[in-house]
């Protein structure tokens, strides 16, 4: 099939990964991204920043001369290139009369509504979504990320087609020796993601008055740090970045256990890192959900519901280096026995398109 997949394209780890992971499965790929129209790289820093005061309130607001140019040249692009599928990927830049414009002139074309991030939450900013709540009802195929999502998509009086979790890359995500990880990766525990006050700062503030070694990266931390109480030891960590690319390789593999939390404000029960950590075949210690369970079984990584039992698991996991090895063995296989690859993943996708013809 020709599939135009329309998105930020800002991380490589989404848009492009699918796109190539799209192309491996043998589907022609029409790529279609905005962020270079916004944000600039600057090197030395972890993300994209935006080019002017002008470009930052455009695309906050979803509204200006760059946005109605971008909708043009969607409409364009779609007429031009005919694709069988449009996949809007988190496109909450493109408007739904430009959906409605390009459904008229390619009505055999399916379009495909996806986001890895949750526009149904409770504190989801309505500005932020209001193209993508409005493209609901104008997509063919409606793809939930997590279980959530299909009461969210009820909300506006359609149903989503199939669910589709997140994914790990095989190029990008692997284990590696020891002594191919830098020693100011090496440590007893890592967590890396974003901040959030959902009780994993009290998690990990408990690891380190216990005296293991802690890595820890991701966004918000610094943000929030004023929201650590004046003890928090979390505070000699600062400033907190994310570990990103070839970092985040060597932040996952240069732990003995890596820590993985869901965000409740998304409502997730599993993770991007529920797949990237086993796929690395570092041992997982992850907060537990009934989703997760199904995936996994205590013999491929260890799951804790409060911090006593955390603490438990903790301490066995780190004193215990064959239970690791068996551990992290285990979810290796699982990962990849299972098609938790992201090629897998779109081969999956593509699947469930056709089936929904």
């Amino acid at each position: 099939m020709k599939v135009l997949v329309a998105g930020e394209f800002r991380w490589k780890f989404y848009h492009e990964s699918c796109c190539k992971a799209l192309e491996t499965n043998g589907h022609e790929v029409i790529r279609f991204g905005w962020t270079h129209i916004f944000f600039d790289w600057i090197d030395n820093l972890p993300e994209p920043v935006y080019k002017t005061v002008l470009h930052r309130i455009q695309y906050g607001l979803l509204w200006g001369p760059l946005i109605v140019k971008i909708n043009k040249n969607f409409i364009f692009k779609c007429i031009n290139e005919k694709p069988d599928v449009i996949w809007l990927h988190m496109a909450t830049v493109i408007r739904p009369g430009a959906i409605k414009s390009v459904k008229s002139h390619l009505p055999s074309c399916k379009i495909v509504v996806y986001t890895h991030d949750n526009p149904f939450a409770e504190d989801a900013k309505n500005r932020v979504w209001k193209n993508f709540y409005k493209s609901i009802p104008l997509a063919h195929i409606r793809i939930a990320h997590r279980h959530a999502d299909f009461q969210g998509y009820q909300g506006y009086g359609q149903k989503a087609n199939f669910l589709m979790r997140s994914y790990f890359i095989p190029q990008e995500e692997f284990p590696l020796p020891v002594n191919k990880v830098p020693v100011n990766f090496h440590c007893d525990f890592v967590f890396a993601g974003h901040f959030e006050d959902d009780g994993r700062v009290q998690y990990i503030e408990r690891l380190m008055h216990l005296g293991y070694k802690v890595n820890l990266f991701g966004g918000g931390w610094n943000d929030n740090s004023m929201r650590l109480s004046d003890n928090s030891p979390i505070k000699n960590l600062l400033p907190i970045y994310p570990a990103v690319g070839e970092n985040y390789r060597f932040a996952i593999n240069g732990a003995n256990v890596a820590l993985s939390f869901h965000s409740t404000l998304n409502q997730d029960t599993y993770t991007t890192r529920s797949f990237q950590i086993p796929a690395m075949k570092t041992t997982m210690l992850s907060v537990y959900s009934d989703d997760l369970a199904s995936i996994y079984t205590e013999n491929e990584i260890s799951f804790f519901s409060d911090i006593e039992g955390f603490e438990q698991k903790a301490r066995k996991l780190i004193s215990d280096e064959q239970l690791r090895r068996d551990k992290a063995e285990a979810a290796f296989n699982r990962v990849y026995n299972d098609g938790h690859d992201i090629n897998s993943r779109m081969k999956y996708m593509m699947h469930k398109i056709y089936e929904n013809d």
